[in-house]
């Protein structure tokens, strides 16, 4: 796979990372990494006009979903990485975020593809795209234009429990503006269980929030080709699960 210069347009957003922390298997922090994808995802939002000023008068939060990334690469904390983030035309009830970093050889090292949904922060519940799509309409010829990375949506995971390996309380630094545990936790979660090789894959559905002082059991399956991982809250429901693939 080749990645090209990007031309400057609204359409992307596009910045320069090291990560400074790399496991014993060689994989990056997954937290970090998906922290600067956070972090450059929601400068892009700046730019759509998308951001905190157009969804907090109108009581809307933006919610994730699904999340998958693929490495293609080792990484490593010497180098400087490329990431470029850019939006699809939403859906009537969703819509995808991608995004893919590149190294200094400009080698694809990481493809990230994410599914987000808008929903009521008062009433905790999805609502439609129509006032984000509203807002797009000028940039909605070229983002349509604009495909999956991975050339499709991303499907629901199955509910594989596997066992125990730790609780995890949800801490006061996890909660985010959304005044939920923010996402990039999980990764940590999941990071935290042990991950039993250098990772090609790491896949993650998000179900049910976590809050402050919420407990989660941390479970874990190995199977042949990957490992799954998933978080169970005190209902006895899944919280979050999580697919991850090794080389």
């Amino acid at each position: 796979m080749e990645i090209k210069d990007i031309i400057p347009s609204k359409l992307y957003h596009c910045g320069t990372f090291s990560l400074s922390k790399i496991d014993s298997e060689g994989n990056p922090d997954l937290q970090e990494l998906f922290l600067i994808f956070q972090k450059y995802a929601t400068k892009h939002a700046e730019i759509l006009s998308i951001d905190k000023d157009f969804y907090e008068p109108e009581n809307l939060l933006y919610v994730l979903l699904r999340i998958k990334a693929i490495l293609l690469k080792r990484m490593n904390t010497t180098e400087k990485y490329r990431i470029v983030t850019y939006a699809l035309f939403p859906q009537k009830i969703q819509f995808y975020r991608e995004a893919y970093i590149v190294n200094e050889k400009n080698e694809p090292v990481c493809l990230i593809s994410s599914l987000w949904v808008l929903i009521d922060g008062f009433k905790r519940r999805l609502v439609t795209t129509d006032k984000l799509i509203k807002r797009l309409e000028p940039l909605s010829s070229e983002m349509k234009k604009l495909d999956y990375l991975f050339g499709r949506e991303l499907k629901p995971l199955s509910d594989e429990k596997g066992e125990f390996c730790f609780n995890y309380q949800v801490k006061e630094e996890d909660i985010d503006n959304n005044k939920h545990m923010n996402n990039t936790v999980y990764f940590k979660l999941i990071q935290e269980a042990k991950l039993s090789s250098l990772i090609s894959s790491i896949e993650i559905n998000f179900e049910k929030e976590s809050f402050l002082s919420d407990t989660l059991k941390i479970m874990k399956k190995e199977e042949d080709y990957g490992t799954y991982y998933c978080g169970i809250n005190k209902d006895d429901k899944i919280s979050f699960k999580a697919y991850v693939t090794y080389n």
